[in-house]
């Protein structure tokens, strides 16, 4: 009986990553897994490796010691992983009329549209932190309210770009990171209560950014996660 074969459709810096098995922020084994509950095998691809002409997809998929390249129809169902342009967004469109399920179709929404769209959820808006979109009234009034911050931009991942603003008496405390990703390098610095930092200033010129009320993290047995 022949596997019945789950798309995985990466960017290619991951999908060349597969064979020297440093795959980076992407977790293939979370794919592997899921796909073994439902007896499927999962088949690792991007975009440039899809054969419109013969109906076949080349790519990885796992076997006990690592990984190993097949030649296989196109899977009926494929998950995105990756970022597209416009005339490759095309070739997923023809996949789709063809009979094909496409995932995550479309993976590019701002983190202000997805805050929109849970806010229309009545049984997720009461859980949301307060949101609005980042200028310097904005801040100075959500700062006001809460004591507590996080500027982020609407388009980004990993962390980077995010900042902290913390209002103690007489002062506000800004923590961000000029390093890529943001994981490496936090500063924090001490601001005159009701300034902000030029950083701030740059940062939410050069592109939309939300300021959100923090909220506490969930802890475990004592630990924040």
């Amino acid at each position: 009986m022949h596997p019945e074969f789950v798309g995985i459709l990466l960017n290619n810096n991951t999908y060349r990553r597969i064979s020297s098995g440093r795959i980076g922020t992407e977790s293939l084994a979370n794919y592997e897994e899921a796909a073994a509950m439902y007896g499927l095998v999962p088949c690792f691809f991007t975009i440039h490796h899809i054969s419109r002409d013969t109906g076949k997809v080349t790519g990885y998929i796992p076997i006990s010691s690592g990984y190993t390249k097949v030649h296989i129809p196109i899977p009926r169902v494929i998950h995105m992983r990756a970022i597209y342009n416009r005339r490759e967004l095309k070739l997923i469109d023809h996949l789709i009329q063809q009979g094909i399920y496409v995932f995550n179709g479309r993976t590019r929404y701002g983190k202000d549209k997805i805050h929109h769209m849970l806010e229309q959820d009545p049984e997720l808006a009461h859980a949301l932190p307060h949101t609005v979109k980042a200028t310097p009234l904005s801040i100075r009034s959500m700062l006001s309210q809460h004591g507590d911050l996080v500027l982020k931009p609407c388009s980004g991942s990993v962390g980077v770009g995010i900042m902290r603003l913390k209002r103690s008496p007489g002062r506000t405390h800004l923590t961000y990171s000029r390093s890529l990703p943001s994981a490496r390098g936090w500063r924090t610095v001490a601001l005159a209560e009701g300034r902000l930092h030029p950083l701030i200033y740059q940062r939410i010129r050069r592109a939309p950014f939300l300021a959100q009320q923090r909220i506490p993290l969930a802890e475990y047995t004592g630990t924040s996660f």
